[in-house]
């Protein structure tokens, strides 16, 4: 729970980069650090130490975990590791009021704090609490998946499947957008979600990929997604070997989700606003703050069609805020006021990419 690191450059040495972006994204722990870099930092094939260090600083200020940024003016790597004053700086205070002042989980951030609370962690079930995969499907039929292919079994023809999309590695999920636009579907060969529009008489056309990259760790053993679902305002909760990874309807993955001792998620299923989850033999469920789709009942995604705000809108509106700000102010105002544009897939009428 409490650490010194005197070498904070998670860069890409053995996988580390991707660490970052997980300890950005995940459900915070409680852990409390102090950081020291020094101005003489190395600089090779991994990258730049100094500004590893930095990084991995600005992802703890996003994550609130409590920290203790020391920058050492004129020194070198690790050079807190050898002088006594930077060693005893360092001990006093990840150790102060140890007995009385326990090491503990800040606020979440706005990213995690949206799908889930400190109140209400993960709760191990019986195999028999763990609900089935819900049916992807819309007015014209349902979905399934057959090896590499998709296949759609018509409405009022008992049996009758027909092949709708093909050419995929090993699809682990589909489902249907709340606004039954778009099919979303996981391959277990590929770290991407992908997502298909969905035709009046239930075919499929304009494969796309989304942008929200599935991430992976340095020893991982498989890539895509093991199984998806997706909440009212198209959500999309993915199951994979970080736990639960989450994308916004805007396509860019927000939050991860861990499970209890950090185990794979192999399945994922959403009802009303409990998640279950299948980790091999073992079963979970969390409350969260999101609500399950209604099959027939179409909603919004959020952040959608025109509600997406312009890059160079975005700027012009708050240029002149940020310029009159001290650097505290200006990482405050930063923190909560960031976002990115909908994805393309959402834009369909007037985005100069995809047609729907």
């Amino acid at each position: 729970h409490r650490c010194y690191l005197s070498s904070p450059s998670v860069h890409s040495l053995s996988g580390g980069a991707e660490l970052v972006n997980y300890v950005t994204k995940c459900e915070p722990r409680p852990i409390k650090s102090y950081i020291s870099s020094g101005k003489y930092e190395s600089l090779g094939y991994w990258g730049h130490n100094y500004e590893a260090a930095l990084s991995l600083m600005r992802c703890f200020y996003w994550n609130n975990y409590d920290y203790n940024f020391q920058y050492l003016d004129g020194k070198v790597h690790t050079w807190g590791m050898g002088d006594y004053r930077e060693q005893l700086r360092a001990m006093e205070w990840i150790w102060r009021n140890w007995d009385k002042d326990p090491v503990s989980v800040g606020e979440y951030s706005k990213a995690v704090s949206k799908f889930v609370s400190k109140d209400n962690p993960w709760q191990e079930i019986a195999e028999s609490e763990m609900l089935k995969e819900a049916v992807a499907g819309t007015t014209a039929g349902t979905y399934k998946a057959e090896d590499g292919a998709i296949l759609l079994l018509t409405k009022g023809k008992k049996g009758e499947h027909k092949k709708v999309a093909e050419g995929f590695g090993k699809i682990t999920g589909l489902c249907v957008s709340c606004d039954q636009a778009f099919l979303y579907i996981t391959d277990a060969m590929r770290r991407e979600v992908f997502a298909m529009t969905i035709m009046e008489d239930g075919s499929l056309t304009n494969l796309r990929t989304l942008s929200c990259m599935i991430h992976i760790n340095a020893m991982a053993t498989r890539l895509g997604a093991s199984g998806l679902c997706a909440d009212s305002a198209d959500n999309l909760y993915l199951a994979t070997e970080w736990g639960i990874q989450i994308a916004p309807a805007s396509g860019n993955l927000s939050t991860i989700l861990p499970l209890p001792d950090d185990l794979p998620a192999d399945e994922v299923v959403l009802e009303s606003n409990i998640l279950y989850v299948r980790s091999g033999k073992r079963y979970f469920k969390r409350v969260i703050n999101r609500h399950s789709k209604v099959f027939g009942q179409v909603s919004e995604p959020e952040d959608a069609g025109e509600r997406a705000m312009d890059f160079g809108a975005w700027t012009e509106a708050f240029q002149p805020q940020i310029e009159g700000m001290t650097e505290k102010e200006r990482n405050v105002f930063l923190k909560e006021n960031t976002f990115f544009s909908t994805h393309p897939a959402y834009l369909g009428k007037t985005s100069p990419y995809y047609s729907v």
